[in-house]
């Protein structure tokens, strides 16, 4: 402690230090690990466990689409060129260029004669659109 108070006597205080009741010296990261005080400790509602089951039940399907939802994109970038799109869609580079011609495809443009891109989002909503379902027949 004595070394700690002559470094702070020659170098001042650099890092703002906390010291426990007990004499512990908490610095910057050992403060961040520290437990604090958390939301459940603020507010508690007690929640009948059919409920409390209910609840738990549709956030996990919730993080679950979410989840999936990622796992569906990964490697394929948010904004898209004309190529990847077409990949994207597994279709040619030419099927693209000829759906953009007839603005049947969503896409940005800065100006007329710019590069074209397709964001992935805007893309996936528009094949949900895109999607024919069979007649039942009887």
């Amino acid at each position: 402690m004595r070394s700690l108070e002559d470094d702070m006597a020659d170098q001042g205080l650099q890092v703002p230090l906390e010291i426990t009741e007990r004499g512990i010296v908490l610095d910057g990261h050992a403060r961040m690990r520290r437990p604090r005080e958390t939301v459940s400790d603020l507010l508690a509602i007690p929640l009948p466990p059919e409920l409390l089951e209910r609840l738990v039940d549709a956030v996990a399907a919730r993080v679950l689409d979410r989840l999936a939802l990622q796992a569906d994109h990964v490697g394929w970038p948010r904004w898209m060129s004309v190529l990847t799109a077409a990949r994207y869609l597994d279709v040619s580079e030419e099927r693209i260029r000829k759906l953009v011609a007839r603005r049947e495809i969503p896409y940005s443009q800065h100006d007329a004669g710019c590069r074209i891109f397709f964001d992935r989002l805007a893309i996936d909503e528009w094949m949900r659109g895109q999607t024919h379902y069979a007649r039942n027949r009887r």
